[in-house]
């Protein structure tokens, strides 16, 4: 093999292999298998797009959020609407329906009204949580807060 066939090691590769995460498309619940550092996909079984970025809550908001990212309601922050999302963090005020597939937290000083459906809770001491929750893989155990 000539010399300038060789490959130098800390030459870049032209087709790196990214990360890859497998998931569940929060639509119609085919599974997806996307890049780590995805932002956005089309699902390949209904075509609705997927997002995989943070939504952050600064200020109060009425709206309806789906990504599979992590959604956080900042401390002076109210948001009212329905929630799909991959974990949540809530410093203020959260009402609604809410479906996390990782882990919820609700911070001190933070209030939750509605439903909850979630893997993990973590409720700091002074976080208010008012209405349904569910908790678990399965979700089969149902409990009121």
């Amino acid at each position: 093999m000539p010399a300038w066939f060789t490959k130098n090691e800390s030459e870049p590769r032209l087709n790196p292999v990214f990360a890859t995460q497998k998931l569940a498309c929060p639509h119609c619940h085919c599974p997806v298998e996307a890049a780590a550092r995805a932002v956005t996909l089309r699902c390949p079984n209904c075509a609705k797009p997927l997002q995989f970025q943070d939504a952050i809550f600064n200020r109060s908001s009425v709206e309806n959020v789906t990504t599979l990212g992590q959604v956080r309601v900042h401390r002076k922050a109210t948001l009212k609407g329905t929630v799909d999302c991959g974990s949540l963090v809530v410093q203020g005020s959260l009402e609604g329906m809410v479906n996390v597939r990782g882990e919820a937290r609700i911070d001190a000083k933070a209030t939750f009204t509605g439903s909850l459906t979630t893997r993990r809770l973590q409720v700091e001491r002074g976080g208010c949580l008012r209405g349904t929750l569910c908790i678990g893989e399965s979700n089969a155990e149902s409990h009121t807060a």
